[in-house]
């Protein structure tokens, strides 16, 4: 987790305070979102960031925004989280986190296009006419669609369970089943180049195989359980 990032939402929690922590979130068993209610819980925050913060920061890329922009969209979008979070309760009927992440995320972007149209009118940058496009492209269901979050959204669970995977087997392992199941080499192929058996080969798919589909449904799981 980027040490500034660590600062900022830190500086925020203490400024949130535990005493409220308690509201946070009604879920049916314990999940990332629970462990949350504790402001002062620094791995969790930690686990959070690494599991929210590529899709957020890919959306505002996705949005139009510079990196830096992107960069600062992360910052604003999970310091709301941190700022809300007591507030947000786990209700089906009003919405999942999923869909107030997005309402979030579409907040913290359309700020920063604002503030790109105001700099660019007084610079004279713009005619009436790309004045009112870049007014209508505001819309937030303009930024991102909801189907292509909830693709970005499976994408980003399925690579965080392919980055646990990783972090739980040899650096030899992972990378025949990379090569064989992601880049779709041959058996032959995997052999040749990495100097290992087919057996191997097949033995090692099939065990990162299930090794991806254990962590996928994990994050599953707390997903519903949010």
């Amino acid at each position: 987790m980027n040490p500034r990032h660590v600062s900022l939402l830190r500086e925020v929690m203490e400024e949130a305070g535990p005493k409220n922590a308690t509201n946070v979130v009604n879920a049916t068993r314990s999940s990332l979102l629970e462990r949350l209610r504790e402001f002062d819980d620094d791995e969790s925050w930690s686990e959070f960031f690494n599991l929210y913060w590529k899709l957020i920061y890919s959306t505002a890329r996705k949005s139009g925004l510079a990196d830096a922009e992107a960069q600062d969209v992360v910052q604003e979008t999970l310091i709301t989280v941190v700022r809300h979070i007591r507030d947000f309760e786990y209700d089906r009927a009003r919405g999942s986190f999923k869909s107030w992440l997005l309402t979030l995320t579409r907040s913290r972007i359309t700020d920063h296009i604002r503030h790109r149209q105001r700099r660019a009118v007084v610079d004279n940058a713009l005619g009436g006419e790309l004045a009112e496009e870049l007014e209508n492209f505001l819309d937030p269901t303009v930024i991102l669609p909801d189907a292509q979050w909830d693709a970005d959204w499976h994408k980003n669970l399925a690579d965080t369970a392919m980055e646990r995977v990783q972090q739980n087997v040899s650096a030899k392992h992972f990378q025949i089943f990379h090569c064989y199941v992601i880049e779709k080499w041959s058996v032959a192929e995997v052999s040749r180049a990495l100097r290992v058996s087919a057996g191997l080969v097949y033995v090692t798919k099939h065990r990162l195989g299930r090794m991806f589909e254990n962590e996928l449904e994990t994050l599953r799981r707390e997903e519903d359980s949010r």
